[in-house]
């Protein structure tokens, strides 16, 4: 199975849960400590499949470039491959990998929450489109 078969395949898995977090809502997060850590870390490998598949179509489009993770959905822009706005949707949503891969005192739950349902609602299935027209 491929790295980008793989990472679609974790991103369903993760997006599926993460809807059900967002359709409980906030409180029901927050209100038991396995919910929380749940939801975070199905955030944070949402976060990092997309990411893993961008730095993929990076890399194998040109290997000589080196490019953070976090600027390869614009590197995928810059190249034709990707649409600017998803690129940027993506780069945004990058900062929050690290966030989230950080002390968990520092958390803003509230902007986690709504950033959650911009990933269900929009950024997945646009991202998922996308690597479908690159396949």
């Amino acid at each position: 199975m491929s790295v980008v078969s793989r990472c679609l395949n974790e991103l369903a898995r993760n997006r599926a849960f993460l809807d059900e977090c967002i359709k409980r809502g906030l409180a029901w997060i927050l209100e038991d400590i396995s919910h929380t850590y749940a939801f975070e870390r199905a955030l944070y490998r949402t976060l990092s499949s997309i990411l893993d598949v961008c730095e993929h179509f990076v890399l194998s489009a040109a290997p000589e470039v080196a490019v953070s993770r976090s600027e390869c959905p614009r590197k995928l822009a810059e190249m034709g491959r990707m649409d600017a706005e998803l690129a940027k949707s993506i780069s945004g949503l990058a900062k929050l990998e690290s966030l989230l891969a950080g002390p968990s005192f520092e958390l803003d739950y509230d902007l986690l929450f709504k950033e959650a349902k911009n990933l269900v609602e929009n950024v997945i299935p646009a991202f998922s489109e996308w690597v479908k027209r690159q396949l």
